[in-house]
């Protein structure tokens, strides 16, 4: 609720004062010297790490659930564009930063298999939690170029 309320603020004191914000919402961030230890860091960093030490990553339900993942250089570029961005664009708005692809949990783990080299299983623990995202205006990474 924290991120939400600092969102609303940023939008009214846009609308109230003319202060030109623009809150960004990063999807699954992932990229070189990411820590798999830290409790923030993404599922990619923690699957490559174990399948690399040749242990069983694990999926928490059944893996069917998708995720967004976006690189780290796209991160920095949407950055770079909603500060250069015309004010009319993006002041007092909320954007998603994400390359606009999904891939489930299964999905990615097959797909990490061939670089880590990894040829062991899964292990599939208890259903999380679920939570809700709230969806506005997203920048969608194609490669490397972003759109507004």
């Amino acid at each position: 609720m924290a991120k939400l309320a600092g969102e609303h603020y940023m939008t009214s004191f846009y609308r109230c004062y003319g202060l030109e914000t623009v809150s960004l919402r990063y999807f699954n961030i992932f990229g070189p010297y990411q820590d798999p230890t830290s409790p923030y860091s993404g599922v990619l960093a923690k699957f490559i790490t174990s399948m690399l030490n040749g242990q069983e990553p694990t999926i928490f339900g059944d893996g069917e659930q998708s995720r967004d993942f976006t690189f780290i250089d796209n991160a920095v570029s949407a950055n770079l564009l909603a500060c250069h961005a015309p004010a009319s664009q993006v002041a007092g708005k909320m954007c998603n930063v994400a390359n606009g692809t999904r891939f489930t949990l299964n999905q990615t783990f097959q797909l990490l298999k061939t670089p880590t080299g990894y040829s062991g299983g899964v292990k599939y623990g208890p259903v999380p939690r679920r939570r809700c995202k709230a969806f506005s205006r997203r920048y969608h990474a194609r490669g490397r170029v972003l759109r507004l």
